[in-house]
């Protein structure tokens, strides 16, 4: 009987490591999401700094708690350039028809929110059928929110 070699004998060992490592830097990108998100239900700020880019820091105190307190329900995670894009979807409040984007980049080696990146994505304002209003992606021009970031630091001066 032949003796199997070691290629054959550590093949079925290798693939089941580099199986195990796919999407690795995804899985970092939604933990981090999951802790930021865990504190923001809790409105603790200081909670969340860790977990945002340094950027988006100021801007922590302007977040609205999430409604319902219920974890949103992740729709996808691609790699786009140096960042990753969650898209996720609100499970309460509306029927639980809100969907977005959160986006996270690198920042001293690990995945943060980029809050700034994030409203980037679009947001507006829609009626609600009782109190308040909601908000629902839309596309919004790079110049609109880089001016809108310009007023809002030359305010805090």
């Amino acid at each position: 009987m032949p003796k199997p070699s070691l290629l054959f004998l550590c093949l079925p060992l290798g693939l089941l490591t580099f199986a195990s490592c796919g999407g690795g830097e995804e899985a970092r990108a939604e933990a981090a999401f999951r802790s930021f998100w865990a504190a923001l239900k809790r409105r603790d700020t200081g909670g969340m700094e860790p977990y945002v880019t340094k950027r988006s820091r100021p801007y922590l105190r302007f977040l609205p708690a999430p409604e319902g307190g219920r974890d949103p329900i992740l729709l996808g995670i691609e790699r786009e350039a140096g960042r990753i894009r969650l898209e996720v979807r609100d499970p309460g409040g509306e029927g639980g028809t809100g969907s977005g984007a959160f986006i996270l980049r690198r920042e001293r080696g690990l995945w943060k929110v980029d809050l700034i990146a994030t409203a980037g994505e679009g947001a507006r304002e829609v009626p609600r059928s009782g109190k308040g209003v909601r908000v629902v992606p839309a596309a919004l021009p790079a110049w609109r929110l880089r001016e809108a970031v310009r007023v809002f630091e030359a305010s805090r001066r």
